[in-house]
């Protein structure tokens, strides 16, 4: 029974020494609350690009005016200028710029009637800060056949990053009226008294130098506008009557129309604007006029004194000598 006794106390005092020694193993935080009035943590963020800006456009011709003007047969320069940024420096910043009728877009290919790109022509005036420049960007050749209406300049700023901003005016495009004929004079040669031309035709071209489609008036005289003349000889005249034009090659003499001193509209000569998109934008739409002439006999209205400024009015003075006259030709907005 004894033996059984120290036993158990034997087995007690085992288990009572493994729990010491395990309690003593364990970390003062079991035996003892820690108070944590502070914690720091780590903060980062990385600084992307910042996209440039194009702050202001303004659309103006090379006269500074709107609407835009353009000049018969030639080209002429349009200007977009304007402020740009970029909040990480301006250093790295390029630009250009589209120019295009409300029948295109920016993205579409150049043509002389509704779209051209700067190409490159976009400079950098000054900087006004380090985050902001004023620019002009320039379109060198715009045609006399850009088409009438509203226009539109893109412009569009971007850097190093590839990041870009853009922004844009629009202005309208002035309408141009303008001709050009091929001959400095139609010279009808030699003729005889109280003959015509008959079918043979003396061409004189008439070349739409404008953006708008056009019809025509013709009037002539002899001296001086409204003299009831067409030609003023060295001995008599010629009179109105006798100065005829056609609309087909070929036409008799006799079956052209009258041209006088107050002239006459073909509200059907329908000659439309240059088409030529490319290349060679010169090249005007042109139509060809057809002139004949009738030399009188005598003459029984008026005729011109050079030396005297006055004019005469003998009947039945015999044509005769070197004739001259004006043929004036002026474009009208076609209908």
């Amino acid at each position: 029974m004894r033996k059984i006794k120290y036993m158990r106390y034997l087995i007690l005092l085992a288990v009572l020494t493994s729990a010491m020694v395990y309690m003593i193993s364990l970390p003062t935080a079991v035996f003892a609350a820690v108070n944590v009035t502070n914690e720091n943590i780590t903060t980062n963020v990385t600084i992307s690009n910042t996209n440039p800006t194009v702050d202001t456009v303004t659309l103006k011709d090379a006269d500074g005016s709107d609407p835009l003007d353009l000049s018969a047969d030639t080209s002429v320069v349009m200007n977009c200028s304007g402020i740009a940024g970029d909040f990480d420096g301006v250093g790295d910043i390029s630009l250009n710029a589209t120019l295009y009728h409300t029948d295109s877009s920016s993205g579409l290919t150049d043509d002389f009637t509704k779209h051209y790109t700067s190409n490159g022509y976009c400079t950098e005036l000054s900087d006004i800060n380090t985050t902001h420049l004023n620019y002009n960007c320039h379109f060198d050749v715009v045609w006399f056949h850009a088409n009438t209406g509203t226009w539109t300049c893109n412009v569009t700023a971007w850097d190093s990053d590839s990041g870009q901003g853009d922004n844009q005016d629009s202005a309208e495009m002035a309408q141009l009226l303008a001709i050009d004929v091929d001959n400095a004079d139609v010279d009808f040669g030699s003729m005889a008294i109280g003959t015509d031309k008959g079918t043979t035709d003396y061409n004189v071209t008439v070349y739409n130098d404008g953006n708008v489609d056009l019809d025509l008036n013709v009037q002539a005289w002899g001296v001086t506008d409204g003299d009831g003349l067409i030609m003023n000889c060295d001995d008599s005249n010629i009179s109105e009557r006798f100065l005829r034009v056609g609309w087909t090659s070929g036409e008799d003499w006799d079956n052209k129309k009258i041209v006088n001193n107050t002239g006459f509209d073909n509200s059907t000569f329908d000659l439309a604007e240059s088409t030529v998109t490319s290349g060679t934008a010169g090249n005007s739409a042109n139509k060809t006029t057809y002139w004949g002439l009738g030399i009188p006999t005598t003459d029984t209205n008026k005729y011109y004194l050079p030396s005297t400024g006055v004019y005469n009015y003998t009947n039945n003075v015999s044509v005769d000598g070197d004739c001259s006259g004006t043929i004036s030709f002026t474009a009208l907005v076609g209908e």
